[in-house]
């Protein structure tokens, strides 16, 4: 993979996600638009709480609730940028060489795509872990 991770731990992680978040992630898969809509990774990609998304793989902090878009037009979790840019990788996406896809740099998994639109992160659901704000500052000594 490439990432800071082996793959023997990104499989390890990868071990306790369901069927549609391995997909997502190991396999560049793209959740239905709806799969958003439902409580796909402890949150609902509508959530307005105010935290951090982190890789579902790494644990790495990647996008901020702060930076995150509303559109109900879209059932994906979208976002104006991310908490540090050196935590992603953004690359012409392999399998049709045109759409502009999104990696957890760590895991080197799949998170979603750039939209050509307007340069917005459209993420899949799946691929993140919501983690409160409150809940952020209890871990933090």
């Amino acid at each position: 993979r490439g990432g800071t991770m082996s793959e023997a731990a990104v499989q390890q992680a990868a071990a306790s996600l369901t069927p549609l978040q391995r997909y997502v992630l190991l396999e560049g898969g793209v959740e239905d638009d709806t799969d958003g809509r439902r409580f796909v990774n402890g949150y609902e990609w509508d959530n307005t709480e105010s935290g951090v998304y982190v890789s579902a793989i790494s644990g790495v902090p990647l996008f901020s609730s702060r930076d995150k878009m509303e559109d109900p037009r879209i059932g994906w979790p979208g976002f104006r940028a991310p908490i540090d840019r050196q935590r992603l990788v953004v690359r012409s996406d392999p399998r049709d060489g045109v759409s502009v896809e999104v990696l957890d740099r760590a895991s080197m998994t799949h998170l979603g795509h750039i939209l050509s639109t307007d340069g917005h992160y459209c993420i899949n659901a799946a691929s993140l872990r919501f983690i409160p704000t409150e809940a952020v500052r209890a871990a933090t000594p």
